[in-house]
């Protein structure tokens, strides 16, 4: 991320919160773990100054949408792609 920040273009960098996890979880995943991650990801984007794109809440309450309870469906990535939008122009997605 660093090597993004000190570009002269000076571009907005962004973090990405992972998706939920379904309980029980997956492939040695789940979502005591990824809460820890975004605990540590948010301070590391308050500390750089970093933008963040919450994709957890994105697809919070959603498990249908996350068949392997890791990895979205189409419908899923449809609702990473809507709140991707909002965070980066500041406007709802269109339904």
């Amino acid at each position: 991320m660093k090597s993004f920040l000190v570009l002269e273009s000076k571009p907005r960098v962004y973090l990405c919160r992972p998706c939920p996890v379904p309980e029980p979880g997956n492939f040695g995943i789940h979502d005591a773990g990824v809460k820890e991650q975004i605990q540590r990801l948010d301070a590391l984007a308050a500390e750089m100054k970093l933008g963040v794109i919450d994709m957890h809440a994105a697809l919070a309450d959603q498990p249908r949408l996350l068949p392997d309870r890791v990895h979205p469906n189409a419908e899923g990535a449809g609702e990473m792609a809507k709140a991707a939008f909002a965070a980066l122009t500041g406007k709802p997605a269109a339904p």
